[in-house]
């Protein structure tokens, strides 16, 4: 039994290809838009720190409204007929329904606001040949150039091609090599890496 070979028409393969791009293209950038969706909100949760200044503002019950309250050492903050409430290691609005659940035994309904009035648990340090050595609030991100521009950038003497980050990690602490001269050429750009809480910036 003899079988004609068929010839593939290069319009219709044409329209097929269109096809499966026009229906995977979106389930791809709906993909894409998910992950950077989940970066972004991995960036902006702030979890309250030790020496943090917060507000806690009871809407119904203004006898149990505490403004600038210290998260102490122990992570703790001290509230009227609460006592002490973990606060450290939550983000607000955790910490505003943990008070809002132990209000609700004293005011009906409770509506509570927290509000992180000073951020004093994430610092940077940066020591060595800088105009002003010490520590910093970390508010923002920052990259290593822009913490080192925070404390008035290099003195005079600085070797700015022997820049050291020293990161604490649970392993062990790690250290980065910066060299600011190739940076500003343009060279290995990856080291001027992004901040992170208790990080040091050595400048020799």
């Amino acid at each position: 039994m003899n079988f004609k070979k068929r010839q593939l028409n290069p319009i219709m393969i044409c329209l097929f290809i269109i096809t499966v791009f026009v229906t995977i293209s979106p389930m791809v950038s709906f993909a894409a838009g998910e992950e950077s969706a989940t970066i972004i909100q991995k960036r902006v949760v702030y979890l309250i720190g030790n020496g943090d200044l917060l507000n806690v503002i009871t809407w119904t019950g203004a006898e149990f409204t505490k403004e600038e309250v210290t998260v102490r050492i122990d992570g703790k903050i001290t509230l009227p007929l609460l006592n002490d409430i973990q606060a450290a290691g939550k983000t607000p609005v955790e910490l505003k329904k943990e008070i809002e659940k132990g209000l609700a035994v004293f005011v009906e309904s409770p509506t509570v606001t927290v509000i992180v009035k000073k951020q004093e648990s994430k610092r940077f340090y940066v020591i060595g040949e800088v105009l002003h050595s010490g520590s910093y609030s970390l508010t923002k991100q920052l990259t290593v150039l822009q913490a080192i521009a925070t404390a008035g950038g290099f003195a005079e003497k600085a070797s700015k091609d022997e820049i050291i980050l020293i990161r604490e990690h649970s392993g062990g602490n790690l250290t980065f090599r910066i060299n600011y001269n190739e940076i500003m050429k343009g060279e290995n750009l990856n080291t001027n890496i992004a901040i992170q809480p208790d990080d040091t910036i050595i400048i020799p």
